[in-house]
């Protein structure tokens, strides 16, 4: 007589693979149950990336004459991040100026403090031809915390450390 042998999965075979996938899914939870951690790390990396972006600017500019700026404004719900290049009236990139970059990101619950004090209003960063810091006598450190704190260390060289924990002249 011939057997068939029949294809599938035995009980134990199908036991273990629902026993991983509730492993797997309990361990990702965490990652999707809270936002605020994701959205201060979010908010961390667009500012850094902005900042990049506005030395690129600098190092790049033809013009001497025209300065590079960067504004960071806070609002209740936003942060507002511009380039501009040329003067500032206030916080407005006025004409002839441009605005190269504009970003707004949602705050949610992040909290964002600049030098140990609650940001609030707004502060414009200038850089010079060699993409430093203009005046270059303040360090500034950045944290955005939420579940956990995620920070951002621009020097006078306009070095900038994304790292957590102090910043390398603290």
């Amino acid at each position: 007589m011939n057997r068939i042998k029949q294809g599938g999965f035995t009980l134990i075979e199908l036991i273990m693979v629902i026993t991983l996938l509730a492993i797997l899914s309990y361990s990702a939870s965490g990652l999707f149950s809270s936002s605020n951690n994701f959205s201060a790390l979010a908010a961390k990396n667009q500012f850094l990336a902005a900042f990049l972006l506005a030395q690129q600017q600098a190092l790049a500019n033809q013009d001497n004459n025209r300065l590079i700026s960067l504004r960071v404004q806070q609002n209740s719900d936003e942060w507002l991040l511009d380039i501009c290049r040329g003067n500032r009236t206030g916080n407005l990139c006025q004409a002839p100026a441009t605005t190269i970059f504009e970003q707004r990101i949602e705050r949610d619950t992040v909290l964002l403090k600049m030098n140990n004090a609650n940001f609030s209003g707004s502060h414009i960063f200038n850089l010079d031809i060699n993409a430093n810091l203009n005046p270059r006598t303040i360090h500034y450190r950045f944290d955005f915390i939420a579940d956990s704190t995620h920070t951002i260390c621009l020097s006078t060289a306009a070095v900038a450390f994304a790292n957590v924990g102090l910043c390398p002249w603290e």
